[in-house]
């Protein structure tokens, strides 16, 4: 976390795989509330790009339950 964090910080954008990635970890229980808050936190002061939420949504996705509704 602190390398992304840093980089994040310092205006650098992330590619889809790193949020991927980051958000995988998130999803997995593997990240504190304090380096979750952080991410967002730095993610929203730098401004998001196309790449970075397509990686947040694909990761959300690789996590999630497929119910059967039929």
């Amino acid at each position: 976390w602190p390398d992304i964090l840093g980089r994040i910080m310092a205006g650098d954008d992330l590619s889809e795989i790193e949020t991927r990635s980051a958000m995988g970890e998130i999803m997995g229980g593997r990240a504190e509330p304090a380096q979750i808050g952080a991410f967002i936190v730095a993610l929203r002061m730098k401004g998001e790009t196309v790449d970075e939420m397509t990686g947040l949504v694909r990761g959300a996705l690789d996590a999630a339950v497929t119910v059967d509704v039929g």
